[in-house]
């Protein structure tokens, strides 16, 4: 074999181990703005690593983090979503000083519990209103409700 097949063997070897290792460029763009916000500041805390769902087809990915504090023990998990080239979301987060580790270990699982128990409280508090007789505002009387501008497209 020739010193120069070598060399080309050598150099697409290096070059796919380069490319093959590390976080996704949309995992750095999660790790970057989760460690950026405030709520972590405040707690000083930090986001090492990123579980990111990339199997859907659409742009939109669904994310999982652990999050640690400055001694690099973990204090909490967030998730939330990331739209491919857009932006971050954070839909959730559970504290493990507020919530038992063991609980928030299948993070979808518990995001559907608290979902069913804000549900359940908004339910009980309809109940007790219809009880009472206040059903809410609803559309003002003498006309309808005015209708939105369309949205602009800009942030204000």
């Amino acid at each position: 074999m020739s010193m120069h097949a070598k060399c080309t063997i050598l150099l697409v070897l290096s070059s796919a181990m380069v490319y093959g290792c590390g976080p996704s460029k949309e995992e750095r763009k999660v790790i970057e703005a989760l460690n950026k916000t405030k709520e972590l500041a405040d707690r000083e805390a930090y986001v090492l690593d990123v579980d990111l769902d990339t199997d859907s087809d659409d742009a939109v990915f669904r994310f999982e983090a652990e999050v640690l504090d400055k001694d690099g023990d973990p204090i909490g998990k967030i998730s939330g979503r990331r739209v491919e080239n857009f932006g971050t979301v954070i839909a959730h987060r559970a504290w493990y000083d507020e919530v038992d580790p063991e609980e928030v270990k299948d993070m979808r699982a518990w995001e559907r519990k608290e979902r069913e128990k804000r549900r359940e409280r908004w339910r009980q508090r309809r109940a007790e209103r219809a009880r009472k007789g206040e059903d809410g505002p609803g559309p003002q009387p003498g006309g309808e409700e005015r209708p939105r501008p369309p949205f602009s497209g800009r942030r204000r």
